[in-house]
């Protein structure tokens, strides 16, 4: 399992290729066996599918996002035949799937993310088979689950709004007489999309059957929605016109209609949106000439210029990604075919690029005293003042930052806050100049605390030599004293 970088490869159009950036790629590896999946993908970069472990046996997972190997097997409910699969992570970590009992049958589990195997058992709507699609950040669960111990596939699954305590107070979302209908994704608003029977569906989160079929407003015969942003964005698959082939969707609801874009592919008939991000990122998988599957970046816009994220790696790395889903921080999980022909779980992650901060130098107004030293009798310090401009305050000013002729540190200053004046003591010794005659400019340097603005100023002093004058002593004559006559 090893992580590289890589810039996009492809030729494509400047607008399309300024939305996709630098990434680094992470095989995710198994749980000791040949493959795994990823499927899904929280805000916090956390990722969730299923991988083989030593035994061959498929088993939910969440994976180690750092390649290292230390994905954690979530396990099953009792009675199961060993496999399992995770399909949702919301941005609590909170995980929902499916299991599969002794018979083989689906059973809808929100998993213990910790791999202890507190796994709860979220049962059905009468029967004993069923699966959880999607899990929002309230912990509301949505899924599939059979209406009647009929267990033959497809033939009495309603969508289903879980009990997340597994209680078993469920939801049937769907009120028709339907044979198959899905609850595929929810947001936090508590907007639940997915299909019924052949036709996109939005359902009505309370169960009272006040649903809305999105396929009523399409051209096409078939449609599903398989991902819901915040906004209520949707992105599936359908076809534009009968009989056609099934191409990536997003859908817009607006005043009581919805719209279909038709997202196109690359180079194949078929195509496939699973997820779309907060900021309208369309992820998928679409299928080529050759009949594979490549992982797909969407134009949203619905102008064809799509991106094949093969693309965006290194082909020396011997990879096919397959699939794909997305975050709102761009984050892309899903699977492909790794140089040997295994299919393992991949992870690209977008590089920060932190953007150059441009430095401000702004020029200040300094004086220095003394203006002049003379050697013969050089004062310990010098005082620079400071003058900044009106907008600025010291209290601005990192301390730490204040320097003179580049290297020297005061000893002692005074910064008022809320003042525009400060003042800064140096001692003579610490400006190696100041030892030699001359007039020198002494320059005066500190950084703003915004990181990226810096003061600067400078004043002259003047360093002379001026020998001291030594005064001859003054000799006294003796006072010559006369006598006086008699």
């Amino acid at each position: 399992m090893k992580t590289f970088s890589f810039l996009l490869l492809t030729c494509i159009t400047t607008a399309t290729f300024a939305a996709l950036p630098k990434y680094t790629f992470t095989d995710l590896g198994t749980l000791g066996g040949d493959e795994s999946y990823a499927y899904a993908i929280n805000n916090k970069g956390q990722v969730v599918g299923r991988a083989d472990d030593e035994s061959g046996l498929k088993r939910a997972v969440i994976f180690d996002v750092n390649g290292q190997g230390n994905n954690i097997d979530l396990g099953t409910l009792q009675g199961s035949s060993g496999e399992s699969w995770a399909y949702a992570i919301n941005n609590k970590g909170q995980i929902v799937g499916h299991d599969y009992d002794e018979y083989g049958m689906d059973r809808a589990v929100l998993f213990d993310s910790t791999g202890a195997g507190n796994n709860i058992a979220l049962g059905s709507l009468g029967g004993t088979t069923g699966g959880a699609q999607s899990i929002n950040d309230n912990g509301v669960i949505v899924g599939w689950s059979a209406t009647t111990p009929d267990e033959y596939y497809y033939s009495n699954w309603h969508a289903t709004l879980f009990d997340a305590t597994g209680a078993g107070q469920n939801v049937d979302l769907d009120k028709t007489a339907c044979y198959l209908s899905v609850a595929r994704c929810i947001n936090k608003v508590g907007t639940i999309a997915g299909n019924s029977e052949e036709t996109a569906m939005l359902f009505d989160i309370t169960g009272a059957g006040n649903n809305i079929n999105i396929g009523e407003f399409l051209t096409g015969d078939f449609s599903t929605v398989l991902a819901v942003n915040e906004s209520g964005k949707m992105v599936g698959y359908g076809n534009v016109q009968p009989g056609y082939y099934h191409h990536a969707m997003l859908f817009t609801a607006s005043n009581g209609t919805v719209t279909a874009t038709d997202l196109g592919g690359l180079d194949g008939t078929r195509s496939y949106a699973t997820s779309i991000n907060a900021t309208g990122q369309i992820v998928g998988y679409s299928r080529m000439a050759s009949g594979e599957y490549h992982a797909t970046f969407f134009d949203s816009t619905g102008t064809g210029q799509n991106i094949d994220l093969n693309t965006v790696i290194d082909p020396n790395l011997g990879w096919e990604l397959n699939s794909a889903y997305i975050n709102d921080n761009g984050q892309i999980c899903g699977y492909g075919k790794t140089a040997t022909g295994m299919t393992h779980a991949f992870l690209l992650t977008p590089v920060v690029v932190v953007p150059e901060v441009k430095p401000v130098v702004k020029q200040v107004s300094v004086k220095a005293v003394p203006a002049s030293l003379n050697l013969t009798s050089k004062p310990k310090w010098i005082m620079m003042t400071v003058q900044l401009p009106a907008s600025y305050k010291v209290g601005n000013i990192n301390k730490a930052t204040i320097t003179l002729d580049g290297t020297a540190k005061p000893d002692w200053t005074c910064l008022v806050t809320g003042s525009n004046k400060f003042m800064a003591r140096f001692t003579t010794a610490s400006i190696a100049k100041l030892s030699t005659t001359g007039k020198y400019d002494l320059v005066l340097a500190a950084a703003m605390k915004d990181g990226k603005t810096t003061i600067t100023g400078k004043d002259s002093v003047t360093v002379y030599y001026k020998k001291p004058v030594v005064k001859k002593p003054v000799v006294k004559q003796p006072v010559k004293v006369v006598a006086k006559k008699k």
